[in-house]
């Protein structure tokens, strides 16, 4: 498996904080080698590169000798799955309702490409742990040395800067990984992971975990899954830098959507109040204000108190899906 060690030709990602670098995301991919220099690696959805200078949060990738990212040259092994028009890997669900079988893209996971029985077995080897709504899975700069496999709920990956501001990087839902950049024992978590519902996990030392890979042949599904994480976050971060305000709100509440379980009776509630939602997407909370009346006015979201998305179509239609 080979390493990208190039530096992206079009320099750092704004709202990644520095995090990556992106070439031709949503170009067919193709080999960009050229004599004399490694291989970058190649993903269906283009070719990504990480500056040297920078480290990507948990939950992104590994790191290696010749950059922050190490990603293996997966071309022709990623599964074929369906993809939304931002280029992200979907699996297709289903429901009874009209609302049900609006929200019919939902990320693929690790337990999608492990399988049900690897996955299961996956679980044995962690320790069982419950986290409430609104406490943490981990925190940035804690030691490392473990991941999370998550069995139900949904997480925020969030990241801080030095003077306090906190960006959200992902959303991770049930058939997730999350903590997998900080394997060492001297290793530091880049990110905090936050429980947005009542989450049901499973701790997995880093080496059991390792080890787990190898003797169930899954590095290659392992690093499909780093590879499609990649392809989820970079289009959610460049909505930090490009999309208008309202956009970017209706994305956020259909993603929150989309991970809640089928059967979870109040799936359509939003979690967050709308001073979490503004802190999330660095918005002034007046601003996420005005964009959720925007929403109820045009029937996206009933009114009322809570935010509850009442027509996932006109939802989709707000945030240009």
């Amino acid at each position: 498996m080979r390493s990208t060690g190039g530096r992206s030709r079009s320099g750092g990602l704004d709202g990644m904080g520095g995090w990556c670098g992106l070439h031709g995301l949503g170009e067919a991919a193709r080999d960009r080698s050229r004599p004399g220099r490694r291989k970058g690696v190649l993903l269906r959805a283009g070719s990504v590169w990480l500056p040297w200078s920078a480290r990507p949060p948990d939950g992104i990738g590994e790191r290696s000798r010749w950059s922050p990212l190490r990603v293996p040259t997966v071309v022709g092994t990623l599964p074929k799955v369906a993809v939304t028009s931002e280029g992200m890997p979907v699996v297709r669900g289903c429901g009874s309702s009209r609302q049900e079988a609006e929200v019919a893209e939902r990320p693929l996971g690790f337990r999608a490409l492990l399988g049900d029985e690897g996955w299961a077995r996956l679980l044995m080897l962690g320790t069982h742990r419950e986290f409430a709504s609104g406490t943490y899975l981990m925190r940035q700069g804690e030691p490392g040395g473990y991941l999370v496999a998550l069995v139900s709920g949904r997480v925020k990956v969030l990241g801080h800067t030095p003077d306090g501001d906190e960006l959200l990087v992902s959303l991770r839902s049930a058939g997730d990984v999350v903590g997998e950049m900080a394997t060492g024992e001297h290793s530091r978590r880049t990110v905090s992971v936050m429980a947005i519902d009542r989450c049901i996990a499973k701790v997995i030392e880093t080496h059991r975990f390792h080890r787990f890979l190898e003797e169930n042949r899954a590095v290659g599904r392992y690093a499909d899954y780093l590879v499609l994480k990649l392809s989820q976050t970079i289009p959610s971060q460049m909505q930090l830098a490009r999309f208008p305000a309202e956009r970017r709100v209706a994305r956020l509440l259909h993603e929150l959507v989309t991970l809640a379980p089928p059967d979870k009776p109040d799936r359509f509630l939003i979690p967050l109040s709308q001073g979490e939602l503004a802190r999330a997407l660095g918005l002034a909370r007046s601003t996420v204000a005005e964009q959720i009346a925007l929403l109820r006015s045009t029937g996206a979201l009933s009114s009322g108190r809570r935010v509850v998305v009442a027509d996932v179509r006109k939802l989709r239609r707000h945030a240009g899906l």
